[in-house]
């Protein structure tokens, strides 16, 4: 993949198997209709102190879709 054709993709989940009772947002990067997960994650105890870190890195939260998994909050572009 290349930089200029990949978009970055910050999904939130709501306690997930790796990290129950936490927030976390795993980045994911696209191109070309695949989505690949990253190693890069953030974890909070809260939602708002997620939705705050990436706020502050100049993102914007789309809400979930009523397709997405139940344990996924929203995700950030």
């Amino acid at each position: 993949m290349t930089q200029e054709s990949e978009l970055a993709i910050w999904t939130v989940y709501n306690s997930p198997v790796d990290f129950p009772g936490m927030y976390v947002a795993r980045k994911f990067l696209t191109e070309a209709g695949r989505s690949v997960p990253t190693k890069e994650i953030m974890v909070g105890g809260t939602l708002d102190q997620l939705q705050r870190e990436l706020e502050s890195r100049g993102l914007t939260m789309l809400p979930r879709d009523a397709s997405d998994e139940p344990h996924i909050v929203e995700i950030w572009l």
